[in-house]
C-alpha cells in the first residue's frame, strides 16, 4: 500500500493525541454556560445547548446524543471519541472545529458554518450529510467512514479523503477534480460519470468497482516509489473493477510527493497496476 496510506493510522493517533496532551483538565464540568472554553470530560450536558458560546472547549467521551447545539459557538472545539447521534448543530458556526473517532448517525448540519472543520476516523451515515455543504464538511476527512454514503452527483472537488472508507458509496457523476483519495477503500464503489481530473488515487483499492467509461485522464493512479522501497511502482488497485470503454490513457505517473508527473497510455498503466497488483499479493502473503 502506499505510504501516505499506511500513516493514516498513525496520523490519527497523534491528532488524538494532540488533543488529549494539555495538562489540567477539569472532569465533571458542565458546559452549558457561555464563554466557556476549557474541558468536557464525562460532564453532565444538558440536551438545550442553542446560541451557547463553547468555543474552544475540549470535549472528551461524552455522550451529546440528542443535544440541541443550534445557533452555538463551536469554534475551534474538538469532540473526541463522543456520541453524538441525532445531535442538532444547525446554523451551528463550526469554524475550524475538529471531531476525533465520533460517529455521526441522524446528526444535522443544517446550515452550519464549515469552513476549516476536520474529521479523523469519524463514521457519517446518509441522513447526516443531507443538505450539507460537503466539499467543507469532507475538506479534511482523514481515515473516514463513509461506505454506502449516497454521494451521486455531489460537488466534492478539492477534498482529502486519505485511507477512507468509500466501499459501496454511490459515486456517479460525483465531482472528485482534484480529491485526494490516496489509500482509499473504493471497493463497489459505483463510480460511473465521475469528474476524476487532477484526483489522486495512487493506492487506492478499487477492486469489484464500476468504472464503467470512466475517463482517468489527468488523474494520479500511480507513483514511483523511493529508491529504498523494493517495489518500483504503487497504483490503484483495478482487480476485477468492470472497466467497459474505461479510458486510462492520460493517466498520471508521478513521482514520490506528485513533484514531477507524466502521463501514461491505455497499455503503460495496465502494466504498472498489474505489477502494482503482484507486488501487493506479494506482501499480503508474507504479513500471513
Amino acid at each position: 500500500m502506499h505510504l501516505r496510506a499506511r500513516l493514516v493510522a498513525f496520523a490519527i493517533l497523534l491528532v488524538v493525541g494532540s488533543a488529549l496532551a494539555v495538562p489540567g483538565a477539569a472532569q465533571g464540568t458542565d458546559p452549558s454556560g457561555s464563554s466557556s472554553a476549557g474541558w468536557c470530560i464525562g460532564c453532565t450536558v444538558e440536551h438545550d445547548l442553542r446560541g451557547r458560546d463553547l468555543h474552544g472547549l475540549r470535549v472528551v467521551g461524552n455522550d451529546f446524543a440528542d443535544v440541541d447545539l443550534s445557533r452555538a459557538n463551536l469554534r475551534a472545539t474538538n469532540f473526541v471519541g463522543v456520541n453524538l447521534f441525532r445531535t442538532r448543530f444547525d446554523d451551528a458556526d463550526l469554524s475550524d472545529a475538529q471531531f476525533v473517532g465520533v460517529a455521526f448517525r441522524g446528526t444535522s448540519f443544517a446550515g452550519a458554518r464549515l469552513d476549516g472543520v476536520r474529521l479523523t476516523g469519524v463514521r457519517l451515515d446518509a441522513d447526516s450529510v443531507k443538505g450539507v455543504d460537503l466539499a467543507k464538511l469532507l475538506r479534511h476527512c482523514t481515515g473516514c467512514d463513509l461506505h454506502r454514503l449516497p454521494l451521486a452527483g455531489a460537488d466534492v472537488r478539492n477534498v482529502q479523503l486519505v485511507g477512507s472508507n468509500l466501499a459501496h458509496a454511490d459515486l456517479r457523476k460525483a465531482d472528485l477534480r482534484e480529491a485526494d483519495l490516496v489509500g482509499a477503500s473504493m471497493t463497489s464503489t459505483d463510480v460511473r460519470g465521475a469528474a476524476l481530473t487532477g484526483a489522486s488515487l495512487i493506492g487506492a483499492d478499487l477492486r469489484h468497482a464500476n468504472l464503467d467509461g470512466v475517463s482517468f485522464a489527468g488523474a494520479k493512479l500511480c507513483e514511483r516509489q523511493p529508491t529504498w522501497n523494493r517495489h518500483p511502482v504503487a497504483c490503484a488497485d483495478i482487480r476485477d473493477a468492470s472497466t467497459n470503454g474505461t479510458v486510462f490513457a492520460g493517466a498520471l505517473i508521478c513521482d514520490e510527493h506528485a513533484a514531477t508527473c507524466t502521463p501514461m497510455t491505455d497499455a503503460e498503466f495496465r502494466r504498472n497496476a498489474a505489477d502494482s497488483a503482484t507486488h501487493r499479493n506479494e506482501d499480503d502473503a508474507t504479513a500471513r
